[in-house]
């Protein structure tokens, strides 16, 4: 099936991820937690919205919450840039219009969160 957003994306919206996970990249490369948060919830919110599911485009302000929340309360990964890397990924592959490399480079973030998150909690 693959990652609907690599499948139905615009032009602008592939260049717009591509861009947004590029500055993504040297936020956390430079440590800027409240940029990186800023630059995620829009990553997130577009790769919603280009998807083109009315389910996931109203998802997009509880990721946000979710996203926030857990850089106040401490279990983003601990170097942002790991998760900036993972965003470059999803963002080449929906540019290219690569939805089963999309799929698992989503996963592969979603996974990598999770793991962080148990990591911190001591699971």
């Amino acid at each position: 099936m693959g990652d609907p957003a690599a499948r139905y994306a615009t032009v602008a919206e592939r260049a717009q991820l591509r861009a947004l996970a590029t500055r993504l990249r040297a936020a956390g490369a430079a440590g800027d937690r409240d940029e990186c948060l800023a630059l995620d919830i829009e990553f997130h919110t577009v790769m919603l919205r280009a998807s083109r599911s009315e389910l996931f485009a109203a998802l997009s302000d509880a990721v946000a919450l979710v996203l926030a929340g857990r850089t106040h309360i401490g279990s983003e990964p601990s170097e942002p840039s790991l998760s900036s890397l993972q965003a470059h990924a999803v963002a080449q592959a929906v540019h290219d219009g690569d939805a089963h490399t999309a799929e698992h480079a989503m996963s592969a973030m979603l996974t990598e969160l999770t793991m962080a998150s148990a990591e911190r909690d001591g699971h």
